[in-house]
Protein backbone atom coordinates (compact mmCIF):
# COMPACT_ATOMS: atom_id res chain seq x y z
CA UNK A 1 0.00 0.00 0.00
CA UNK A 2 1.09 3.56 -0.49
CA UNK A 3 2.12 5.85 2.34
CA UNK A 4 -0.90 8.04 1.61
CA UNK A 5 -3.32 5.10 1.92
CA UNK A 6 -1.77 3.96 5.19
CA UNK A 7 -1.71 7.51 6.57
CA UNK A 8 -5.42 7.86 5.82
CA UNK A 9 -6.15 4.67 7.79
CA UNK A 10 -4.00 5.91 10.70
CA UNK A 11 -5.69 9.32 10.73
CA UNK A 12 -9.17 7.81 10.65
CA UNK A 13 -8.28 5.51 13.55
CA UNK A 14 -6.80 8.35 15.60
CA UNK A 15 -9.82 10.56 14.99
CA UNK A 16 -11.97 7.91 16.71
CA UNK A 17 -9.29 6.77 19.20
CA UNK A 18 -7.30 9.83 20.31
CA UNK A 19 -5.76 8.01 23.32
CA UNK A 20 -4.12 4.78 22.24
CA UNK A 21 -0.88 2.89 21.74
CA UNK A 22 1.39 2.48 18.76
CA UNK A 23 0.54 -1.24 18.79
CA UNK A 24 -3.18 -0.49 18.51
CA UNK A 25 -2.52 1.75 15.52
CA UNK A 26 -0.39 -0.93 13.86
CA UNK A 27 -3.00 -3.63 14.50
CA UNK A 28 -5.74 -1.43 13.07
CA UNK A 29 -3.81 -0.71 9.89
CA UNK A 30 -2.87 -4.36 9.43
CA UNK A 31 -6.53 -5.36 9.89
CA UNK A 32 -7.61 -2.74 7.34
CA UNK A 33 -5.05 -4.07 4.85
CA UNK A 34 -6.31 -7.63 5.37
CA UNK A 35 -9.93 -6.47 4.93
CA UNK A 36 -8.90 -5.29 1.46
CA UNK A 37 -7.70 -8.81 0.67
CA UNK A 38 -4.04 -7.86 0.88
CA UNK A 39 -1.21 -8.91 3.12
CA UNK A 40 0.76 -6.36 5.15
CA UNK A 41 4.36 -6.20 4.01
CA UNK A 42 7.42 -5.32 6.07
CA UNK A 43 7.42 -2.00 4.27
CA UNK A 44 3.81 -1.33 5.34
CA UNK A 45 4.74 -1.83 8.98
CA UNK A 46 7.72 0.51 8.65
CA UNK A 47 5.50 3.10 6.95
CA UNK A 48 3.20 3.03 9.97
CA UNK A 49 6.15 3.94 12.21
CA UNK A 50 7.24 6.68 9.80
CA UNK A 51 3.73 8.14 9.74
CA UNK A 52 3.50 8.11 13.53
CA UNK A 53 6.90 9.78 13.84
CA UNK A 54 5.93 12.42 11.24
CA UNK A 55 2.82 13.21 13.27
CA UNK A 56 4.87 13.51 16.46
CA UNK A 57 7.27 15.89 14.71
CA UNK A 58 4.31 17.93 13.38
CA UNK A 59 2.87 18.15 16.91
CA UNK A 60 -0.26 16.22 16.05
CA UNK A 61 0.66 13.37 18.40
CA UNK A 62 2.37 13.45 21.78
CA UNK A 63 3.66 10.54 23.86
CA UNK A 64 1.56 9.50 26.84
CA UNK A 65 -2.13 9.09 27.61
CA UNK A 66 -2.36 9.90 31.33
CA UNK A 67 -0.25 10.46 34.45
CA UNK A 68 0.44 6.71 34.75
CA UNK A 69 1.38 6.21 31.08
CA UNK A 70 3.46 9.22 30.10
CA UNK A 71 5.80 7.63 27.59
CA UNK A 72 5.77 5.64 24.38
CA UNK A 73 4.22 3.31 23.34
CA UNK A 74 1.25 5.31 24.66
CA UNK A 75 0.30 8.30 22.52
CA UNK A 76 -2.50 10.81 22.22
CA UNK A 77 -3.75 13.30 19.68
CA UNK A 78 -2.51 16.61 21.03
CA UNK A 79 -3.97 18.73 18.23
CA UNK A 80 -7.24 17.39 16.83
CA UNK A 81 -7.57 20.38 14.46
CA UNK A 82 -4.24 19.53 12.80
CA UNK A 83 -5.26 15.87 12.57
CA UNK A 84 -8.58 16.78 10.91
CA UNK A 85 -6.81 19.16 8.51
CA UNK A 86 -4.34 16.44 7.55
CA UNK A 87 -7.25 14.04 7.02
CA UNK A 88 -9.02 16.61 4.83
CA UNK A 89 -5.82 17.09 2.79
CA UNK A 90 -5.64 13.33 2.19
CA UNK A 91 -9.28 13.19 1.11
CA UNK A 92 -8.77 16.10 -1.29
CA UNK A 93 -5.80 14.41 -3.01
Amino acid sequence: MSKLEIRFIVLEFLKENPYTTIENIRNNVISAIKERGLEASKNDVLLINTIIWDMIMNRILTPGIDENNLDLPYIHVSNMDKLKNKLKEDIDL
